[in-house]
């Protein structure tokens, strides 16, 4: 089904059959788009293909993708910092500083 999109995306119109045979699916193109359809299915699967940081959560049919942990522990990170050091007043302006000559204020 996702390459038959890919396919009508381009342009190209495909037919889905199913194999009497052996049951499967097919994805049937004319003969003077075979070469574009090929081209487009490769550049698809390239482009979507699964990452490494990525995993399928077992019987949800869901991914999981690890760097949200990263992110999870950066903002924890940030959490922790400021019960320890008052970040919204070291990172308040104070004008008459600034006035005064020092600019990073």
């Amino acid at each position: 089904m996702d390459w038959s999109l890919v396919l009508v995306s381009q342009g190209i119109e495909p037919v889905i059959e199913r194999s009497p045979e052996d049951g499967s699916w097919r994805l049937v193109v004319d003969g003077k788009d075979h070469a574009a359809a090929v081209a487009a299915i490769r550049q698809y699967v390239l482009e979507n293909r699964r990452r490494a940081w990525q995993k399928e959560l077992k019987w949800t049919g869901l991914l999981f993708d690890a760097r949200s942990v990263i992110w999870a522990i950066a903002l924890l990170r940030f959490y922790a910092l400021d019960s320890l050091v008052d970040l919204k007043t070291a990172g308040m302006m104070n004008s008459a500083a600034v006035r005064a000559g020092q600019w990073w204020r």
